[in-house]
């Protein structure tokens, strides 16, 4: 089976997707502060600022495919923080 890893599936967008169920793809997801619980996916907790973790789970789980939906989602923060950004 293939398998899907969503970056920031706790996030609005990634909530959306995990809630559908897959019958195609088993679904992986990371978040960083806010877990949730989703039926049948497996999550992980990652800071994708951590360069060796996050490609050490990207070698562990070996994804199909990876749908990157992590984002800062305060623009003020942003503006002030572009290179964090």
């Amino acid at each position: 089976m293939k398998t899907l890893l969503v970056t920031g599936i706790s996030g609005f967008l990634g909530w959306h997707i995990a809630r559908h169920p897959q019958s195609n793809w088993k679904l992986l997801g990371t978040f960083h502060r806010n877990p949730k619980e989703y039926p049948q996916v497996d999550l992980h907790s990652l800071d994708l600022t951590d360069e060796s973790r996050t490609k050490a789970l990207l070698a562990d789980l070996s994804p199909t495919a990876i749908l990157h939906l992590a984002a800062c989602a305060q623009p003020n923060f942003c503006e002030q923080h572009p290179e964090v950004a």
